[in-house]
């Protein structure tokens, strides 16, 4: 029951608990994923697991990192 036109950007580490609006602390997922993150129903290492799977696909998207 998912669009495919609809995503949503969770941030790994929450601003509120000083997370960064910076590619290395989000995630852009589906609704559904994104309510089963909240839920815990996947975990904090699932995401960061595919955190490091995107820098190994597509590492120029974290040059800015610096900046």
């Amino acid at each position: 029951g998912w669009c495919e036109s609809t995503r949503d950007v969770h941030h790994i580490t929450p601003i509120s608990e000083g997370g960064q609006n910076k590619l290395n602390n989000v995630i852009v997922v589906c609704p559904n994923h994104h309510r089963m993150i909240h839920k815990n129903l996947i975990s904090k290492d699932a995401l960061l697991n595919a955190l490091k799977l995107r820098l190994y696909h597509h590492p120029e998207y974290y040059l800015e990192q610096d900046a």
